[in-house]
């Protein structure tokens, strides 16, 4: 007696895809697209608060700088203010506090309106002014800066003028 082979392909040979094959390679397939995105938005916040908290470590170490050397035979200081369209702000300035600043010697620096700063100075005014050849500031503490609640940075500002961001 002959045996008989009985094949579930129906003769076609049997080098198709199941439907559950096809579901499964499409299914790892939009989990990696979707975690490629998360990581990307992720770096894209890195990079961008990064580059707010460089430009606001550059201003306070200028300042603190042209201060310790005694530039225009002044102090040199920060003021922090909100710009209309909810943007932050910082003037950088040569005087002995913003009221007093030296007309011209301005330099603003503008924060996108994602950007809050909250400060948490010793002083009630919103400004950092370092005195002449010490670089002693006015006010120590620190400043947040926060991107929608997605990530944050933190500068410090010590009592003898060094600035630094805070892990």
């Amino acid at each position: 007696m002959k045996s008989r082979e009985t094949s579930r392909d129906n003769g076609r040979g049997g080098t198709g895809f199941t439907l559950i094959e096809l579901l499964v390679v499409l299914t790892i397939f939009l989990l990696l697209i979707v975690g490629s995105i998360s990581l990307f938005r992720s770096t894209q916040v890195s990079a961008h608060l990064n580059e707010q908290s460089n430009a606001l470590i550059h201003a306070l170490r200028s300042a603190d700088i042209e201060s310790l050397y005694g530039r225009h035979n002044n102090s040199h200081g920060l003021y922090f203010t909100a710009a209309p369209g909810g943007e932050e702000q910082i003037i950088r300035y040569t005087g002995t506090s913003y009221a007093g600043r030296v007309a011209g010697s301005e330099i603003t620096y503008t924060f996108p309106s994602s950007i809050d700063l909250s400060l948490q100075l010793s002083t009630t005014t919103p400004e950092i002014v370092f005195a002449r050849n010490t670089g002693v500031p006015s006010a120590t503490g620190t400043i947040l800066l926060d991107l929608a609640g997605i990530g944050s940075r933190t500068i410090s500002v010590n009592r003898l003028g060094a600035v630094d961001e805070v892990d």
